[in-house]
């Protein structure tokens, strides 16, 4: 883009006030995950609002379930005192 002063002509008042928000350099100024989320910006989305498309949600859904898989054995052994084959003790 030619112009950055243009594009935000382009941008309501709000989404340039989170952007602004979210590249403060001072960590103690910018803004938290739960913080953007509240961000009136975010909270006037149309929540019927579709961004993902069908492909996008298979690959969220495949590596949700792959994640859920993995930490629910790994509780199961950490429950069941079950000993991992690859698991190590760490000593200072």
């Amino acid at each position: 883009m030619q112009n950055p002063k243009a594009a935000t002509t382009l941008l309501s008042e709000e989404v340039q006030d989170l952007i602004r928000s979210l590249l403060q350099t001072d960590p103690d100024k910018r803004l938290s995950a739960v913080e953007t989320l509240h961000h009136p910006w975010l909270q006037s989305a149309n929540p019927d609002l579709d961004v993902y498309t069908e492909k996008e949600k298979q690959l969220i859904q495949r590596e949700y379930m792959r994640l859920n898989l993995k930490l629910s054995g790994h509780s199961y052994r950490i429950l069941s005192g079950e000993k991992s084959s690859n698991s190590r003790i760490m000593t200072p």
